[in-house]
């Protein structure tokens, strides 16, 4: 696990395109999550769970993460191709630690 963020800001990079809804990636990233949505979720779970293990000091703040960010461009992609909001497992905006707010 030494280089989960820079694996992330590459990934992060090579998909910037993936905000463009007519964009191959795209298209077949949305249709990869409608179709397999308990694997997205399970995607999303690690993902929380890597931050909260490793990278909380740093980015205290989970939607500062990297892994949001990719996370964001996925959902956003499923989003569009299932005509609704995709399922956010993230915590909410100002959540402590503990879950409380």
């Amino acid at each position: 696990g030494e280089y989960v963020v820079e694996i992330l800001i590459v990934i992060i990079d090579e998909l910037r395109d993936l905000a463009a809804p007519g964009n191959p990636g795209h298209l077949a990233y949305r249709q990869f999550i409608v179709e397999n949505p308990l694997f997205f979720a399970r995607t999303q779970r690690r993902v929380m769970s890597y931050w909260s293990c490793y990278y909380r000091s740093a980015w205290a703040s989970f939607r500062d993460y990297p892994g949001c960010t990719l996370l964001d461009l996925l959902r956003s992609a499923a989003s569009d191709r299932a005509g609704r909001p995709w399922p956010n497992l993230a915590p909410a905006v100002g959540t402590r630690v503990d879950g409380y707010r």
